[in-house]
């Protein structure tokens, strides 16, 4: 019976840690700007995530061809400085969401 009880709460705090690991997904941040249509917006947040590689590291570009490595993540805070900087204001209702999240790093 101690055993037993022992094994319990070993498996207890077992996963009661591992659940203290899982991080939560960062939310999903809206951009609205007056009169901008969906696609404004896509064509804006793919090219403020480019920006937000290369600004991120000279690494992370190849200089032959300019693309991207493919394990390479946006910063986050570029990618919402440029945002920005084309006008577009973070919101938390309305605006627009992209179609595909993208994961990023701070």
């Amino acid at each position: 019976m101690e055993q037993r009880v022992t094994t319990e709460v070993i498996i207890f705090l077992m996963l009661s840690s591992l659940a203290a690991c899982v991080t939560p997904p960062a939310p999903q941040v809206r951009f609205d700007r007056p009169k901008a249509s969906a696609q404004d917006f896509e064509v804006d947040r793919v090219m403020c995530i480019q920006h937000s590689l290369r600004k991120k590291s000279g690494a992370d570009t190849n200089d032959y061809d300019g693309s991207i490595a493919k394990n390479a993540l946006p910063s986050r805070t570029e990618y919402t400085k440029c945002m920005i900087e084309r006008d577009w204001h973070m919101v938390t209702e309305g605006g627009f969401l992209p179609q595909s999240p993208t994961a990023m790093t701070e």
